[in-house]
């Protein structure tokens, strides 16, 4: 069955997520806007070869790092970065992002 195809729209702030195997942490987060349909996949594509490609070279491995195909989602970027700022916030120190 064939993949389905991606939703890109351009010029609206999109969430991906790229889920990394066993040998690095869990995942990373990227907030992109893509200026071309395509923008988007190309970039993922070649941030993905390109890390692969130092992260083998520096420890002497060869194969993917990455575990499946990147998570992408359309987001309002006011609501990301809210987000992204609780998710900074030390535990022990307060609950509320700027206390």
């Amino acid at each position: 069955m064939p993949r389905q195809a991606r939703i890109v729209l351009v010029d609206y702030p999109h969430h991906i997520v790229q889920r990394g195997n066993n040998r690095m942490s869990n995942h990373v987060h990227i907030l992109v806007t893509p200026k071309q349909p395509f923008s988007l996949a190309k970039l993922i594509q070649k941030l993905n070869l390109r890390y692969t490609q130092v992260f083998n070279q520096k420890y002497n491995r060869t194969g993917s790092l990455w575990e499946g195909r990147y998570f992408s989602s359309l987001v309002d970027k006011e609501k990301y970065f809210r987000y992204l700022n609780w998710g900074q916030v030390p535990w022990d120190l307060s609950p509320y992002p700027g206390e």
